[in-house]
């Protein structure tokens, strides 16, 4: 599998797209169960920092399987090359 630098920096940006929204709906629930708190909804508050909790842990795994596929897809490059100047 022939894999450029391109495709790697694709991918590589993807995955700081998807972290930087992430992030964003992180903060969102957590102003959110702030404000939740300072009204006495406490329900509420629970509710949200729950899903900022989803989030967060959603938030490192992206994190975690972005930097492993970039990794991986270098080294893919790296062998594709090596075996390009091995055939020449």
């Amino acid at each position: 599998m022939a894999v450029n630098r391109f495709e790697i920096a694709l991918t590589a940006r993807q995955g700081q797209l998807v972290e930087h929204a992430l992030r964003a709906h992180l903060n969102e629930l957590r102003e959110l169960a702030d404000a939740s708190h300072a009204r006495g909804d406490d329900t509420l508050a629970l509710e949200l920092e729950s899903s900022a909790n989803v989030v967060r842990n959603t938030l490192a795994q992206v994190k975690d399987r972005s930097e492993e596929h970039t990794s991986e897809l270098q080294s893919h490059s790296f062998i594709s090359y090596a075996v390009f100047c091995l055939k020449k």
